[in-house]
């Protein structure tokens, strides 16, 4: 029915908006260590020490470092969050004509994913 398919159209949405959301938090951290590196970077480099860029080069590998991590991180929250709405979803079709206690159930289950991408975050 209509209620039914809106809801598992929206429900779909959810892992993509989850990564959205998580991919704007990672690159303003990202971000934020590029900065503060490049102000010690600049610091090292005004030592005059013989080492010092070989130091640079080794603090330019972080921000791609640590890119790849949150990048891992968020691609792995997406497919669990994916991976529990297309099992809600799939149950989604009983719910309609079913009693308030499935419907409460499904909204637990929502909360439940919700609050696991959170902590995937």
């Amino acid at each position: 029915s209509r209620p039914v398919s809106k809801a598992c159209s929206a429900m779909e949405d959810i892992p993509k908006l989850v990564g959205e959301s998580m991919y704007k938090v990672a690159s303003h951290v990202v971000d934020n260590v590029q900065r503060r590196l490049s102000s010690i970077s600049e610091y090292i480099r005004n030592l005059q020490d013989p080492a010092a860029e070989k130091v640079i080069r080794n603090l330019q590998a972080i921000p791609t470092m640590v890119h790849n991590l949150l990048e891992a991180r968020i691609e792995k929250a997406k497919a669990t969050v994916r991976y529990r709405v297309r099992g809600m979803v799939s149950g989604l079709g009983g719910t309609e004509n079913a009693g308030s206690t499935n419907r409460q159930q499904l909204v637990t289950q929502i909360r439940r994913i919700s609050a696991e991408a959170e902590h995937e975050a």
